[in-house]
């Protein structure tokens, strides 16, 4: 308990040394604002128009994992690496305009693919969703862009203001939209502030860390490596990502006349993927000191700081298991309404599954992620994405929604105990390296 409390007192003082305070607070109030969207948009649209707006949202979703082939990730690399002022203006803007024209044909290809689709009854009527939903790439995507070039620039504060009013900001938009004039008023009202968003967020980095006239000092070289970088975090993030959505894809396969059945299933993970928000505020704890370690050859080190961050996210986490798993109904009552009261049993499964890819899985990739190790993590993502999609396809035909939560229980577990076993390797790996030489 003692190295607990120490880890976690370093961490404080660390992060009020280094400015790492705004940006974990950022982290956690873009999650909550998210959460309390969630909250009041459930309670304003209809079943039948929240399973119709969700359905569509997780197809740009999975659109938006390629905005910019992962450009805007390349920003707080390289903005942080390169040595000269222009030459981090050359990199921003060049993610801005090699990532747009990207993103513009994103846009046209994926409206021409989705103008030929015929989508089944009753999505075919709302389908203009999807559409208004595919314009907001290009802009969401500068937004994006510019937050990250706050934190390249080490300017947490500007980082966390402009986070957080931008996400107050959308969320605000959409709820006042749904309430304003339903599903419509929610994507109309999205669309606008995005807009709005990318032109304000832009123009004041401009002013800010880019006044004078834009240069291009990037040979070929350099260009290719931003490109490079940014793809392959692209294909890192989008794995995971992808675990997420696909839940609500194959849900809208197999009820394809049936919007309330994925309106049920997003009202059933509202609080277990909450959990998430107390994995991501240890990771941001714990991350740095990983990568300073490792980076000493201090790995018996960087190992007990797993076992320890293991043990209080366990701990945490199971607190708020126990809590939700015992109050469920209440609390499914108070979100998401009366109507909702059916899938008490399903939150409870999903709870299960967020306490086991919480806790172990998301700490020990994001202790090997710190560590400069992202194959691993790469690798057990694409195992289990085909894993789950594959128990998705068998379980939900017998089980229905609750099939998708059985999947992720097995797939989060296996998931889970394969990046333990690369740890250990990795681990195993690096003091034999340190013995050696």
């Amino acid at each position: 308990m003692n190295s607990i409390r120490r880890l976690i007192v370093n961490f404080w003082q660390s992060a009020k040394k280094k400015g790492a305070l705004p940006i974990f607070i950022a982290t956690f109030s873009i999650k909550f604002v998210t959460f309390f969207g969630s909250f009041f948009l459930i309670r304003i649209l209809s079943k039948h128009d929240y399973g119709i707006y969700n359905y569509f949202e997780n197809i740009y979703g999975y659109l938006y994992l390629i905005a910019g082939l992962g450009l805007s990730n390349s920003i707080f690399r390289f903005c942080v690496i390169a040595k000269t002022h222009e030459k981090k203006q050359s990199f921003y803007y060049y993610s801005i305009k090699i990532g747009t024209i990207i993103n513009l044909v994103i846009v046209v290809l994926a409206c021409a693919i989705f103008n030929r689709i015929p989508f089944e009854s009753p999505y075919s009527d709302y389908v203009y969703i999807i559409f208004a939903l595919i314009l907001m790439i290009p802009f969401k995507y500068i937004v994006d862009c510019n937050l990250y070039l706050h934190r390249a620039f080490f300017k947490p504060k500007n980082y966390a203001i402009w986070a957080i009013s931008a996400s107050l900001f959308y969320i605000s938009a959409k709820i006042i939209g749904a309430f304003a004039l339903g599903i419509n008023g929610a994507i109309m009202f999205s669309v606008v502030v995005e807009i709005v968003l990318c032109i304000v967020t832009f123009f004041s980095v401009k002013k800010k860390y880019f006044p004078l006239k834009m240069v291009d000092v990037l040979d070929d070289s350099e260009k290719k490596q931003s490109s490079s970088f940014g793809f392959q975090d692209m294909i890192t993030k989008g794995l995971w990502s992808i675990l997420m959505l696909n839940d609500v894809f194959v849900l809208g396969l197999f009820f394809k006349n049936d919007p309330s059945v994925i309106a049920d299933y997003k009202a059933a993970v509202i609080i277990p993927q909450t959990f998430s928000l107390i994995s991501n505020a240890i990771g941001l704890i714990v991350g740095p000191y990983f990568s300073k370690l490792e980076n000493e050859g201090k790995i018996s080190e960087a190992n007990k700081m797993w076992r320890n961050s293991i043990i209080v996210s366990s701990i945490v986490l199971l607190i708020a298991f126990a809590v939700s798993f015992i109050f469920a109904k209440p609390i499914i009552y108070v979100v998401c309404g009366k109507e909702y009261l059916d899938v008490v049993p399903l939150m409870r499964l999903f709870l299960i599954s967020s306490l086991i890819n919480n806790s172990i899985r998301y700490t020990t990739a994001n202790a090997l992620t710190a560590m400069g190790v992202v194959k691993y993590n790469i690798a057990v993502s694409a195992i289990g994405l085909v894993l789950q999609f594959s128990l998705n396809c068998a379980f939900i035909p017998c089980f229905g929604v609750a099939g998708v939560a059985y999947s992720n229980i097995l797939s989060y577990f296996v998931m889970a105990v394969l990046i333990v076993i690369c740890y250990v390797f990795f681990i195993k790996k690096k003091k034999n390296h340190e013995k050696n030489n």
